[in-house]
């Protein structure tokens, strides 16, 4: 699969404003730093949409990190305190919004 364009991101990203005020999800994103298949700039746009549409967001970037980062697989890209830190940072998120219902 083609990585999308910085454009082609930019209007996905618009598009699922709709779809984000429909919902009534709370949202968590883990982002490396230097992705080429989701440069910061997309992960910007979609924090603008998620908040735009009222909906709790909490994005994580993990600086050093690159794609792939959270794959011990990946030994070209694996980065092992990250990936614990966004576990945990799952985890919690997780246990936090059960609690909220």
């Amino acid at each position: 699969m083609a990585a999308l364009t910085l454009n082609q991101t930019n209007t996905l990203i618009k598009s699922f404003h709709v779809q984000f005020s429909n919902s009534q999800a709370s949202y968590l994103g883990h982002f490396a730093e230097n992705d080429p298949f989701e440069p910061l700039s997309s992960v910007e746009h979609l924090i603008e949409s998620l908040e735009r549409a009222g909906r709790p967001v909490t994005i994580h970037i993990y600086p050093n990190t690159g794609h792939w980062f959270f794959e011990s697989d990946r030994a070209d890209a694996y980065n092992e305190s990250a990936a614990k830190l966004a576990w945990a940072r799952t985890i919690t998120f997780l246990e936090q919004t059960n609690e909220k219902g």
